[in-house]
């Protein structure tokens, strides 16, 4: 079998493993320009990707939709001593919230990020028009923003998501609408948003078996177990006057993570929204760190 056909049959069969491991995961709808997938879905990054960001949001019976224009995501990085910004989900573009509840979300971007790599913040930046909402009533109500706003809004991870060997993540942005919307008596709206941490969480990826396919399967556990036979009692020896004294057990080593195993390493109480009272952040640009592509990233912590 060549090289490129063993790397594809580990790629499918890393993709359905992850797709059953996650099958309680969240789920994705999206515009119609965007992929979308239900409940049964992996919210977790294919093969060869280890990271997955998405969008989710918090019911709201009062308003039918409530669309934000998303110009980009960003997320802020560490590691080996450098800083850096990932921009994702450029021009996304209009995205109903209210479709994105009860465990839906809205995967923004598919990611293979280096080990060691620390993630500590996700920032969602969004076009100045093109925000607004659509009443019960079925009218439209266009949501103003503060005329400041330029780097959209952000919120912080306490302690921050550390890539390690051997797992795909999972994080999960809340953009709260039902908070993030101001329905004023004078029948205008202002969008105040709100941004947070809904969860991050990561799964065992499956060993690979050395020779690059990929094809190393957990061998099925058999549910029926075959009897044990009974011992033959042994003689009862003669007492030892002095017995010898009885060896301390060896510790148990800890148990290996199963593969699909998922853990969950932060939620809404390890994140803090940044920016002002209208949930906006403005940013000197001079002073952040370096927006480096994705796909450069490790380039840039080794340059």
């Amino acid at each position: 079998m060549s090289l490129q056909m063993k790397k594809e049959a580990r790629d499918q069969m890393v993709r359905k493993f992850l797709m059953i491991a996650a099958a309680a995961g969240f789920t994705a709808c999206a515009p119609a320009t965007s992929s979308q997938t239900s409940d049964g879905a992996s919210r977790y990054a294919a093969n060869p990707q280890n990271f997955r960001l998405s969008l989710t949001d918090a019911p709201n019976e009062q308003l039918k939709s409530v669309f934000v224009n998303v110009k980009y995501a960003e997320m802020r990085v560490s590691g080996k001593g450098k800083e850096a910004r990932l921009r994702v989900a450029e021009g996304l573009g209009p995205v109903d919230l209210l479709t994105l509840q009860n465990g839906v979300t809205l995967p923004m971007a598919d990611l293979d990020l280096p080990e060691d790599v620390v993630i500590s913040q996700i920032r969602l930046v969004l076009e100045t028009d093109g925000n607004y909402l659509i009443k019960e009533d079925g009218s439209r109500c266009d949501m103003k923003t503060p005329s400041a706003q330029k780097t959209g809004v952000k919120f912080l991870i306490k302690d921050g998501v550390k890539i390690e060997e051997g797992y795909s993540y999972s994080i999960v942005a809340d953009f709260d609408a039902k908070k993030s919307v101001v329905l004023q008596g004078n029948g205008g709206c202002l969008l105040k948003p709100v941004l947070k941490l809904k969860s991050a969480s990561r799964v065992v990826m499956p060993p690979d078996d050395g020779d690059g396919s990929g094809d190393n399967e957990i061998p099925p556990v058999d549910p029926t177990p075959s009897p044990t036979p009974s011992p033959t009692p042994a003689p009862t020896p003669a007492p030892d006057p002095t017995p010898a004294p009885t060896p301390a057990p060896d510790p148990t080593p800890a148990p290996s993570p199963v593969p699909g195993s998922e853990e969950v390493i932060a939620d809404d109480g390890d994140s803090t929204q940044g920016g002002d009272d209208s949930g906006f952040e403005v940013v000197d640009d001079t002073l952040e760190p370096p927006v480096v592509d994705p796909a450069n990233l490790e380039d840039y912590l080794n340059q």
